[in-house]
C-alpha cells in the first residue's frame, strides 16, 4: 500500500537551469547547467576546483580535463571540422595535437611557444612528415606522394633547397638557389628544353643549370 502510493507521488519530470551536488562540507563537486552556448556539465574537487568539463556549444562538442590548479591539459574536441584532441603542458599551451579532417588524420607537435616543430599528415594523395624551426621555417619534409618517396632540406626561409626523389625513371636529387631554381642534379630525371622537348636523363646524369635554369653543362 505505502509503495504503491509513493509510486503515484513520483515526480515525473523536473525543470530547471541548474542543478547542483554538494558534499558533507556543503563544497560544490557537481554542476549541471545551461548557458547562452548550451549544456554544461562540471566536476569538481575537494577544493573547489573544475577537472572535468563536458560542454555542448552552438560550434560542437567539448570534454576538457585540468590539473589541480584547473588548468587544461587535455581537450577532446567534435566541430563540423571533425574531432580533434588536444594535449596541453602546465602553462595551457597546446602540444601535441591529434586531428581528423575530411583531408586525413594529422599530428602536430608544437614548442613552448607554440610554434609547430613537427607534423605529421596522412591525405588521400598521400603522407607527409615535417620538422621546421623555431620560428615555424620547415626545414625538414619528407612525403610520399603516390608511389615517389620525397626528401626535402631547406633553409631559413622555408624554402627548400636539396631534394631527393625517386621517379619512374630512378633516384635523383636536386640543389636549387635562393631564388628556388635548380642549379644542379644528379640521377634520373626529366627535363624540357627551350623548345619544349622533353629530355630524359639517366641514373649516372649530372646536369649543371644557370641562373635562368637552363641546362650550362652536363654529363654523359
Amino acid at each position: 500500500m505505502l509503495l504503491a502510493q509513493n509510486a503515484a507521488n513520483l515526480v515525473k519530470e523536473v525543470r530547471a537551469t541548474s542543478f547542483v551536488l554538494d558534499d558533507e562540507k556543503g563544497m560544490a563537486r557537481a554542476t549541471l547547467s545551461m548557458n547562452n552556448e548550451g549544456p554544461h556539465f562540471a566536476l569538481r574537487d575537494e577544493k573547489g576546483t573544475t577537472r572535468i568539463s563536458l560542454m555542448l556549444l552552438k560550434a560542437g562538442a567539448v570534454l576538457a580535463l585540468s590539473d589541480e590548479r584547473g588548468t587544461i591539459r587535455t581537450g577532446l574536441y567534435s566541430t563540423q571540422g571533425g574531432p580533434s584532441l588536444d594535449l596541453k603542458d602546465e602553462k595551457g599551451k597546446s602540444r601535441v595535437t591529434l586531428d581528423l579532417s575530411e583531408d586525413g588524420p594529422g599530428l602536430s607537435l608544437s614548442d613552448e611557444k607554440g610554434a609547430d616543430r613537427a607534423s605529421l599528415y596522412l591525405t588521400s594523395k598521400g603522407s607527409c612528415l615535417s620538422m621546421s624551426d623555431e620560428d615555424n621555417k620547415p626545414l625538414i619534409g619528407i612525403s610520399i606522394i603516390g608511389d615517389q618517396p620525397r626528401l626535402d632540406l631547406g633553409e631559413k626561409k622555408g624554402k627548400s633547397r636539396a631534394a631527393l626523389t625517386i621517379g619512374q625513371q630512378g633516384p635523383n636529387l636536386i640543389l636549387t638557389d635562393a631564388n628556388g631554381i635548380a642549379r644542379a642534379s644528379l640521377g634520373a630525371g626529366v627535363t624540357r628544353t627551350h623548345d619544349e622537348k622533353v629530355v630524359t636523363f639517366p641514373v649516372s646524369s649530372l646536369l649543371l643549370f644557370d641562373s635562368n635554369g637552363k641546362i650550362h653543362w652536363k654529363s654523359p
